[in-house]
């Protein structure tokens, strides 16, 4: 990669590197309790010092709580599974356009699709409870 490159590599924006110090499903106590022990430790004098000691903090959460990104995937994986029932009925393998094949248009009707859009979602929240948060918050519940 050259040096003048603007790109920002991934793990620099999401994952063990993230602003987020608390994912959704972990507990906010015991995090404040973590933080508190950690300030304990360093006994910050000063604002720049307590900023340090919070992102260290931070960073020491993350790497203890790593397996909170393997739930994401797990959840992610699973909600994906779960909303591919609203993909529309195809075939295995269409022909190639230009051989004047179409793919079939959906058959199920409007009425059909948001009966079935609506069990999808109340499946997920079901199976998936608090954890879902983790694939709504997006990309940042990852590794990578």
């Amino acid at each position: 990669m050259p040096k003048n490159s603007k790109h920002v590599p991934p793990a620099l924006k999401h994952g063990i590197y993230s602003a987020i110090g608390l994912l959704p499903t972990e507990d906010r106590a015991e995090f404040e309790k973590f933080k508190e022990e950690i300030f304990d430790d360093y006994k910050p004098v000063g604002r720049s010092e307590k900023i340090i000691v919070e992102e260290i903090a931070c960073l020491q959460w993350r790497l203890q709580h790593l397996h909170t990104y393997g739930v994401a995937v797990r959840v992610r994986e699973r909600h994906s599974a779960i909303y591919s029932k609203l993909a529309p009925p195809s075939r295995e393998w269409f022909p190639p356009p230009l051989l004047g094949f179409e793919p079939e248009p959906e058959s199920r009707s409007p009425e059909e699709l948001e009966a079935l859009r609506k069990s999808v979602v109340k499946q997920a929240r079901t199976e998936l409870g608090p954890a879902i948060e983790l694939v709504e918050i997006g990309d940042v519940a990852t590794i990578e």
